[in-house]
């Protein structure tokens, strides 16, 4: 049985007058599944390593996962539905004002009282392997410059306000209010059918198109076309890239080798695994391992 590396509930890595970077870990028994919770004073980016539900009051609920980046204001009341086993897990920068501002202002973006003006926004692939290196090395109290971490963390932060200000202004055509609603909710069941198959413990489910359009009762091409108009990107590229964000953590959080991780994500082969590892984050996943030495 291969080790993970565990936290409590909720801790800061690092803290200072400019940001703060920490772990979550909400596992499937805390009271916090049952009650609503609340952000702290200052705005929070949470980066998913597990599928979960976030219900926010006056806004659409959102099914969030590695593959997302979530934005909170401050004091912003939420309550979150268990999607996977294991839980809440992630990692959460929290920028000050003026850091805020900056990232926003170089976006062309406006805060929205002290907040960011979006609520969930894409993954960025040098994201992933920067907030696991950094976690890690801060977790096992390895000996890093504040200069080292707070240039680092701002980095992290210009990247995913960059990519949700894009995503924010991609242009889309305008159905119906009743078409969108139902646009949303075929991409909400198509990704929680994709999260089940992620966090099952046999192993990841091999998916067709037309296989995934039954289990959210859609023909194949209309499942293709909206998730493609709603995301940005293919179902194809979605789950490849959902797969590889979730094999991330445990690179780097637990002793599993390699050729397992690859195994338990429905890569057929470590050559394989590596390939499209390389293929979207430039590096072998064997460098990303290193991380927790």
């Amino acid at each position: 049985m291969s080790q993970e590396i565990q936290f409590p509930l909720s801790t800061v890595l690092y803290e200072s007058g400019w940001c703060l970077i920490g772990l979550w870990n909400c596992v499937p028994t805390d009271p916090l599944w049952r009650r609503e919770n609340v952000i702290g004073t200052r705005p929070i980016v949470a980066l998913p390593w597990t599928s979960v539900v976030i219900d926010r009051s006056r806004r659409r609920n959102d099914l969030v996962d590695p593959n997302s980046a979530v934005f909170y204001r401050a004091n912003e009341p939420y309550e979150r539905r268990l999607i996977s086993p294991r839980g809440d897990r992630c990692i959460f920068i929290s920028p000050s004002a003026e850091l805020l501002h900056d990232v926003l202002d170089e976006a062309q973006l406006e805060a929205q009282h002290d907040a960011f003006p979006f609520t969930v926004g894409p993954a960025v692939s040098r994201v992933t392997r920067a907030q696991h290196e950094l976690g890690c090395a801060l977790f096992n109290n390895r000996r890093l410059n504040p200069i080292e971490v707070e240039s680092s963390l701002t980095e992290i932060l210009r990247m995913l306000v960059g990519a949700a200000g894009r995503q924010m202004r991609r242009p889309c055509a305008r159905p119906t209010q009743s078409t969108q609603r139902a646009h949303r909710e075929l991409v909400h069941n198509t990704k929680s059918v994709l999260a089940k198959s992620l966090d099952d413990p046999a192993g990841v489910m091999p998916f067709g198109i037309e296989s995934l359009g039954k289990c959210v009762h859609a023909s194949p091409y209309h499942l293709c076309r909206v998730f493609k108009r709603e995301t940005g990107v293919t179902i194809g590229q979605y789950w490849m890239r959902l797969r590889l964000r979730s094999a991330a953590e445990r690179l780097v959080w637990t002793d599993q080798s390699i050729t397992n991780i690859a195994h338990r994500f429905g890569f057929s082969s470590h050559a394989h695994f590596t390939s499209s590892w390389s293929a979207e984050f430039g590096s072998p996943p064997s460098a990303l391992r290193q991380a927790r030495s």
